[in-house]
This record gives structure tokens, C-alpha cells and sequence, in this order.
């Protein structure tokens, strides 16, 4: 379908057809030629809407939930963050990926995000996109060309490589398998021909080459209309960037990263969502035809339990799950956010060091890379624990303390960070579960940044997955941290600090997370491995060995579940 950027970008007239102005080759693509002439198949829905605790939120709108089935669901677009609401001149509601938009006849496309009134960032959380190539777009088949449904699709094929340097990025088999047969056509009688159509609905065309992260070879970005895949080589997996979270903080005004927000400040839609204000706008002259009354409170609705999940592996072996010796269990998908496994997932109890899980995330979220932290600390609040090795008074980057942080578990760096980037450690904590209930996370408080026990401090398995999941889709730099077996620490003294985590030199594809272990907690750990391009964590709390109970969950998954688009084990 084609989409009208221009309605974005002044009022509406008196009628549709004259505010729009087709970019030439915007999104006219396959989806003029072909897929314009096959609606979204109408899904009789049982329900009238569909919750999700994962967010909070809830698809209500018939249009948006038949769009949501017919586009792959949750796999495609994440979760829903916001209720429907009005957005210069159209009823609307954002997902993790994108953002749906209703016309008057009921049709829903998705909103150009990267168009540049919108989101025209290339450096967010210290990765760095590329920008679009004018140069690129102009190579482009010319919309109702002869033959241009086939050669559009050649463009694309050639634009959007599987491999690229060597690389095996996978960018156009990605694209091409965005969406599941089985989605796009629940009633059968499938047409893969149309698939492709589809597909340029959910990313539209390619408006970029694909590109190194510069300070990064370990990540290659390429950038479409609507969205931006990244190929990541420490898990060998391809994914869209989950931009339009991004995009909700700028309305909030919260939540940035610093790259991000020195950016986003001179936008018009920085910090808009004001609940003091009538429509809950705080500048309503820069957004007309515009209301965000509660768009971004959550829903009070009840968990539904579900047994078919858009995107949710399906068990097709029959073998049970092994007996682990761990108090709480839960084994998560990342790519559904499906719990596969749980035994007392949502038990309150003592996480020792996976608290800084956390804190690593609300450092990256705060904090600079870059930034310079003298460490202030008492060291008499650390005895018997483990450290990375710093002294009171001593500088280093928040980068190098963030090292310290996750892979020798420094109690030390945990304080040095939530002093050098609150202030104090009280208001530390305060931003810590400001971040549990963001992510909705009901079975989750802190009263350190380090996770030694305490009254109070507690988390449940299925939390800790859950805030696991967000830290690794959200900052590369997470990834990094939750992978790396060794780090040189260069400040005020050099040192290497190493990897506690056993399980990552225990397990093939094991990529991560964290340890820990206290005397009330025992043995706790959240692990993940990726196999196959899919990514599975394993929390358990009070286990018995790290390794030998984490191992048997992975290889129960791996070989008892089958992921959408794979070949059912025989």
C-alpha cells in the first residue's frame, strides 16, 4: 500500500486527496502492484481484545489486531506500547517496532518512522545507523515502469544482501521471511507470491547500503523506509531495531540515551506527553489533530493465558522437562517473549549479583560510555564479596566499570556506578525500580545496586527473564558486556578482569547473562544461548550448579521445540 508521509507534515484539508503527496518511490512498491488488490485477511477473533502482560498493554481495535495477525504478530512488530490514540489526524497505536495508523475506510499501514520529521537519528545508545542514501533511492525502478513488480523485486534482492563482505547478514532473507505464510493467510490457499508485497508493507524499500557500526565490526546495520535490520555477529542473528520504543521516550521525555536525548530536545515531539495538560499535550500548537490522553498508561486487564502465540516456538517433541534442582524456574523465547517452561517463575526471592542486570541497564541508560566516574565508596560495605579490584578516589570510564560490573561481579563498581551516576546510591535505586515498573515487572524491588541480601531486595525468575530480554534487544552494549570473557581496565591503574560465568565455557551458543550467589539467594544465574538464530534464557534461582542445571533446560528447548519457519524435528 501506499503511504502518505505529507499527512504528517501539515494539516489535513478538506479532503484526503489533497494532502497527499506520493513520494515517487515511496511506498508504491510491490505493494501498489500487487499486494493493493489483497486486503488483510478479516481473522474471526474469539476475543475482542488481546492483552499482553509483557507490556501492559492491549490491541483493541478490530482493524489493528486482524492487521497484527496478518503481519506475523509479535515477531514482526513486538509488543504494543501504547493504547490507540490520536496522532496528527489518525487513530493510532505503537508497538515495539512500529506504529500502526487507521484511515477513515478502516485500511491500517504502518507510519514511515525514519522519515525525517520523525525520527532522523543515526547515533542512538551508542550505536551509530545509517543514514539514507539519496544516491541509493534514486536507482530505485520508477513506480509503473513496465515489468516493475519483478525488477523492484531484483532491486531489493540486490540491495538488501544475505551476505555482504563475507558476512552472512541475512538482510534479504529476513526481509523475505518477515512474515509466516500461515499469517498472512489463515484460511489456506496460500499465495508465497504475495509475500513479498507484504513484506515492503511492514519495511518498505531499502534507503541505505549496508554499513559497520563504526565502532563496532561486530554489527552490520541496513536502513529501509520503516525500519532498520542489524546483524549481530556474537549471535549470528538478524532482527529490526525496536525503534518506535525509542520513539515513545521522545514523547515521554524519558528514559534516553544521552546520544539520543541531545538530539531528540529540539524536536517537536520531545516530552509532549504532559497529564497536567488538556489532551495530555504540553506544546498542543506543534501537534495538531493530536490527543495522548493516557496513550501511555498501561491497561489494568487480566493475564489471559493463550496457547497459540504469534511468533511462540511450539512444542513438537514430547519429551518432559528435565528435573533441574532450582527453587524458580523460567526459560523465556526472545523472539515472542513466550514463557516455554516455568516452576514458581513469579516466586519473590534474594537475586544476589543478577541485581545488576539492572544496574547495568539504568548506567547504559544515564550514563556515557565515555563518562569518567571517581569511584566514592566504603569499603567496609564490601567485605567478603566479590569485587572488581578498585579503590576509593580512583578514576575510570563508566565503560570500564561496567566491565568490572558484570563479568567479575565487582560490588565495588556497582557502588562507583550509582554514586558517580545518581549521586548517591539512594536515588540509584530509585531509578533501578523506576525501571522494574516501566517493564511491568510486579515481582521486583531493590534496595542496592549490588544484590547483596537485604530486606526488601527481591526479583522472581520470570522478572529477571523478562529485563534480561529488554537489556539484550536494546543496547549492543549490553550484549557485549553479558559476552565478554575478559576486559583491560585503563584508568587510574591498568588490570584485566575476567568472566565468572562458567556456563559460557560450558555450553555451545552460550552468550550470556549474568551470576550470582549470596547465602540467603544460593547459586542464582541467567543464562542465554542462541541457537539456529534463536536466542533462549534460562533464570534459575537457588539452583544447585550453575552449569549442570541450566545445560539440561537449553537442550530440552533446543531439541523439543520448533520455531515459526523452521523444519519440525523429526
Amino acid at each position: 500500500m501506499v503511504d502518505p508521509p505529507t499527512e504528517y507534515r501539515r494539516k489535513r484539508r478538506d479532503s484526503e486527496e489533497e494532502t497527499v503527496r506520493w513520494r515517487p518511490w515511496a511506498l508504491a512498491l510491490i505493494a501498489a502492484c500487487i499486494a493493493a488488490s489483497v486486503p488483510v485477511t478479516s481473522t474471526a477473533h474469539a476475543e475482542t481484545t488481546r492483552s499482553f502482560p509483557e507490556t501492559g498493554f492491549a490491541i483493541t481495535d478490530s482493524h489493528f489486531l486482524d492487521f497484527f495477525d496478518a503481519r506475523g504478530g509479535v515477531a514482526t512488530f513486538g509488543y504494543p506500547i501504547s493504547r490507540e490514540f490520536t496522532f496528527l489526524g489518525f487513530p493510532v497505536q505503537m508497538f515495539q517496532r512500529a506504529v500502526m495508523q487507521r484511515f477513515p475506510d478502516g485500511h491500517v499501514q504502518l507510519l514511515n518512522l525514519l522519515d525525517d520529521d520523525l525520527f532522523p537519528y543515526t547515533r542512538v545508545n551508542g550505536a551509530t545507523f545509517p543514514a539514507e542514501d539519496p544516491d541509493l533511492v534514486r536507482t530505485a525502478p520508477a513506480v509503473g515502469s513496465p515489468g516493475y513488480a519483478s525488477s523492484v523485486l531484483h532491486w531489493i534482492a540486490d540491495t538488501a544482501p544475505d551476505t555482504w563482505q563475507g558476512i552472512p547478514v541475512g538482510f534479504h532473507r529476513t526481509f523475505t521471511s518477515t512474515i509466516p505464510l500461515r499469517s498472512a493467510f489463515p484460511a489456506g490457499a496460500a499465495n508465497p507470491a504475495l509475500i513479498a508485497g507484504f513484506a515492503l508493507e511492514v519495511w518498505g524499500l531499502p534507503t541505505s547500503r549496508p554499513a559497520f557500526d563504526p565502532h563496532n565490526h561486530e554489527v552490520v546495520y541496513q536502513r529501509f523506509q520503516r525500519g532498520i535490520l542489524q546483524y549481530d555477529a556474537s549471535c549470528g542473528c538478524t532482527r529490526g531495531i525496536l525503534l518506535a520504543d525509542y520513539f515513545k521516550d521522545i514523547l515521554l521525555g524519558q528514559n534516553l540515551p544521552p546520544d539520543l536525548l541531545e538530539a531528540a530536545r529540539g524536536s517537536r515531539f520531545f516530552g509532549q506527553y504532559d497529564p497536567s495538560r488538556p489532551g495530555w499535550i504540553a506544546r498542543p500548537d506543534q501537534l495538531p489533530a493530536t490527543d495522548l490522553t493516557r496513550a501511555f498508561e498501561p491497561v489494568a486487564t487480566p493475564v489471559v493465558a493463550r496457547e497459540e502465540q504469534n511468533g511462540k516456538p511450539l512444542q513438537t517433541g514430547s519429551a518432559p522437562p528435565p528435573d533441574v534442582r532450582a527453587r524458580s524456574i523460567a526459560v523465556v523465547d526472545e523472539a515472542s517473549g513466550a514463557l516455554l517452561y516455568g516452576r514458581d517463575p513469579h516466586l519473590r526471592l534474594a537475586p544476589a549479583s543478577l541485581t545488576k542486570i539492572f544496574t547495568a541497564l539504568v548506567a547504559l541508560q544515564k550514563g556515557q560510555l565515555s563518562q569518567r566516574i571517581t569511584a566514592r565508596f566504603d569499603p567496609h560495605q564490601l567485605t567478603d564479596s566479590t569485587l572488581m579490584g578498585i579503590r576509593p578516589g580512583e578514576t575510570y570510564t563508566l565503560e570500564d566499570l561496567l566491565y568490572g560490573l558484570m563479568l567479575p561481579s565487582g560490588n565495588d563498581a556497582a557502588l562507583a556506578i550509582a554514586n558517580g551516576i545518581a549521586g548517591s546510591e539512594e536515588r540509584f535505586v530509585a531509578l533501578m525500580n523506576d525501571q522494574a515498573a516501566a517493564l511491568g515487572l510486579a515481582d521486583t524491588h531493590f534496595v542496592n545496586p549490588h544484590g547483596l541480601d537485604a530486606p526488601g531486595h527481591y526479583a522472581s525468575a520470570y522478572d529477571l527473564a523478562v529485563a534480561a530480554r529488554y537489556a539484550m534487544t536494546h543496547y549492543p552494549v549490553f550484549r557485549q558486556l553479558a559476552n565478554a570473557r575478559s576486559w583491560t581496565v585503563h584508568g587510574t591503574r591498568s588490570f584485566t578482569v575476567f568472566n565468572l560465568n562458567r556456563f559460557l565455557w560450558s555450553y555451545p551458543g552460550a552468550d550470556g547473562v549474568k551470576i550470582g550467589y549470596t547465602e540467603a539467594a544460593g547459586h542464582t544465574i541467567v543464562a542465554s544461548a542462541t541457537r539456529n538464530g534463536h536466542r533462549v534464557y534460562v533464570v534459575l534461582l537457588d539452583c544447585q550448579d550453575i552449569v549442570d542445571d541450566s545445560v539440561p533446560l537449553f537442550n530440552w528447548v533446543f531439541s523439543t521445540f520448533t520455531w515459526p519457519g523452521d523444519a519440525p524435528h523429526s
